[in-house]
């Protein structure tokens, strides 16, 4: 018994130090939130020159239909051409964030949902779960992964 406490207090001392290197600080946390308020004003704009600075060079983003692309140009370009359509111009989107969890105090990943609404989107908005993993890059969270997912989610297959 006391083997078993002894090695339960080590594991926890030892991990510790890990466990609080993931953590990112309270600034890091308030950075990833206020890039996504910009991100959205961005989006609400058409403001695809300011949608540029939001990812990484070789960002990748599964929209909602499941469509990727890859770079950050091709994502850029596909906003611009999104927003340009009938189905998107004017649309605006609101985000809500649910969590934002610290890989290591460089890398998040944040969960959260969405909604567009205007253009040719239904009354009730297209709505959406989003992931995004974001890195930190010169001082500056940049999102390498964002992955759409429309909500609700289709149910899986009858069981057998």
């Amino acid at each position: 018994m006391k083997r078993c406490i002894a090695l339960g207090v080590f594991l926890v001392l030892t991990a510790a130090p890990a466990i609080a290197r993931a953590q990112g600080s309270a600034a890091d946390e308030a950075a990833l939130r206020d890039s996504l308020t910009q991100y959205v004003a961005a989006w609400n704009a058409s403001d695809a020159a300011k949608m540029e600075t939001f990812y990484t060079d070789d960002a990748t983003e599964v929209n909602t239909w499941g469509m990727e692309t890859k770079g950050r140009a091709a994502i850029v370009k596909g906003f611009a051409e999104a927003k340009a359509s009938d189905d998107f111009k004017g649309s605006k989107i609101a985000v809500t964030v649910t969590t934002i969890r610290f890989i290591r105090p460089d890398v998040a990943v944040s969960h959260g949902t969405y909604t567009v609404t205007g253009g040719k989107m239904p009354p009730e908005g297209l709505k959406g779960h989003y992931q995004t993993v974001d890195v930190k890059q010169g001082g500056a969270w940049k999102t390498a992964t964002l992955h759409l997912a429309a909500m609700p989610p289709t149910p899986p297959p009858a069981q057998e």
